[in-house]
């Protein structure tokens, strides 16, 4: 494994913390259910908190669901996709039976929502007595963001159908070093912004970023998976449907920005139409409190996988847990309380499933996902923390499909596999 990826994925620890783990204050609140089942009555709400948490004007989705006229005529369409659970999006597996742990998500539409709006379409979709409908609740658990860094220009891609994986340089500027809580994205044009994230870069690699932008025609560089230098640290994600900033398990964990270092934004955009722009902030929140603890991970995978053509395959790959003051490496970390999960596979990727296989031989499920989508994919907070001592293991298991005439091997392009699990943890 390359020093380059190697520190990028062990990276994963920040990313994990400051950016994509949600706390409580983020578990989806109960949508009132108890009036009339009608567009004014309960409807209306629910798929505001929801469905429209993607679907509004200039956001992801591909058609906004905030009005009765917007519902209507798509009737059909949302009853298949929520019927058949693509809708709302929320890959892993949350089944009492499943033995996942539970995950914190504001995106998650529970089973007695499902049916309640199964049932209403089936009614016939009424509408109920007009009234003026609350305005829905925003989503900012940590507030507005305390700085925002905004891309020097906007981006014109010359791409007009696919995925166009950008970075871009954002320097701070920082006269001092500032405590971090949370980072983040907001989109510049959201309907072709599939997924940010933001990579912390120290002053050595800057230079070697700024001489990538020059070399590459246009603002920014052509990148996918790092961001291209040996020395990178993620630090912030945002994925379609959650604009909140997440927050930290406790005030005391995260880290301090020194001066000199620089962002880089790595933007997955993909289009559908007519050449389109952008131009995105780095979003933070700094912390509360004098940080005390900073997270660590374990990454597991597998950077042998080989696929063989018309084929479908398991890949496994399995880490170490050990004690604390040993030095953290692929498919190696430090005991800790796992809070926060992730996995991660490309387009041949069918399902992914993570456990922890204690010394003692017991198992405890961390994450299952058993429709894989590469387009739908993130970092999961779990509600309760699960300890992982030294002498366990953590498990990854990576079910593929290849029914192309090509072996599809390990790389970094969307076109070949990846098999990769992490966990983010706090000391014992």
């Amino acid at each position: 494994m390359d020093a380059g990826l190697r520190r990028t994925l062990i990276g994963v620890a920040l990313l994990g913390t400051a950016a994509c783990a949600p706390s409580s204050v983020s578990v989806p609140d109960p949508v009132e259910l108890t009036g009339p089942r009608t567009w004014y009555g309960s409807v209306a709400p629910l798929v505001a908190a929801r469905c429209a948490i993607c679907h509004r004007a200039d956001d992801i989705g591909p058609f906004p669901l905030e009005t009765l006229e917007d519902v209507q005529p798509r009737l059909p369409m949302i009853r298949s996709a929520v019927a058949a659970n693509r809708m709302p999006p929320f890959p892993p597996e949350q089944s009492a039976a499943s033995g996942c742990p539970k995950i914190s998500d504001v995106r998650q539409m529970t089973e007695a929502e499902r049916a309640y709006l199964l049932a209403w379409i089936d009614e016939g979709a009424p509408v109920g007595d007009k009234r003026e409908l609350p305005r829905p609740r925003p989503n900012k658990p940590l507030g507005d963001p305390t700085d925002r860094w905004t891309m020097t220009r906007p981006y014109a891609s010359t791409i007009q159908q696919g995925d166009d994986y950008r970075c871009f340089l954002v320097q701070p500027n920082l006269l001092t070093a500032i405590p971090v809580g949370a980072v983040s994205v907001e989109p510049g044009n959201r309907a072709i912004v599939h997924h940010s994230a933001v990579y912390l870069v120290p002053p050595s690699e800057v230079a070697r970023i700024k001489a990538m932008d020059a070399a590459d025609d246009g603002d920014g560089y052509r990148c996918f998976g790092g961001v291209g230098v040996e020395i990178a640290f993620p630090a912030g994600l945002w994925v379609p449907g959650n604009d909140a900033p997440l927050v930290p398990p406790h005030p005391g964990v995260g880290y301090f920005l020194p001066v000199g270092w620089a962002f880089v934004l790595q933007q997955h955009y993909n289009y559908t139409g007519p050449a389109q722009t952008d131009q995105s902030s780095i979003v933070l929140w700094r912390s509360q409190a004098f940080p005390t603890e900073i997270p660590h991970s374990v990454l597991i995978g597998d950077l042998t996988l080989s696929l063989p053509p018309m084929s479908m395959q398991t890949v496994e790959a399995v880490g170490s847990v050990v004690a604390r003051g040993s030095i953290p490496a692929l498919n190696v970390g430090t005991e800790g309380r796992i809070y926060a999960v992730w996995g991660h596979m490309h387009l041949l990727g069918r399902s992914l499933e993570m456990d922890l296989v204690r010394a003692d031989g017991t198992e405890q499920k961390l994450l299952h996902i058993p429709k894989w989508s590469f387009h739908w994919q993130s970092l999961y907070r779990l509600e309760e923390m699960i300890v992982a001592k030294a002498g366990d293991k953590i498990r990854v298991r990576c079910r593929y499909e290849n029914s192309s005439a090509q072996t599809v091997s390990y790389g970094e392009g969307t076109a070949d596999e990846m098999c990769f699990g992490a966990v983010a943890m706090l000391d014992p």
